[in-house]
């Protein structure tokens, strides 16, 4: 509960702002289909590269402690 009051008492920031522009940009779309490919495109999108993020940082510990 606290973290969510937390969450909501911050400032806005250029993720919220993006966050926002994605959400106008699917209420846009007329086609149903059409707004659930761009959902699951983003949410691909982002666990993809949250992965490869993973693994970049994997590798660089693992480089600094060989």
């Amino acid at each position: 509960m606290s973290q969510a009051l937390n969450f909501m008492r911050r400032m806005p920031d250029n993720y919220d702002i993006l966050g926002k522009y994605v959400g106008m940009d699917l209420r846009s779309l007329s086609s149903g289909t059409c707004m659930r490919m761009l959902k699951r495109e983003v949410r691909q999108s982002v666990g993809c590269l949250a992965e490869l993020d993973d693994l970049n940082s994997l590798a660089t510990c693992i480089t600094q402690f060989s």
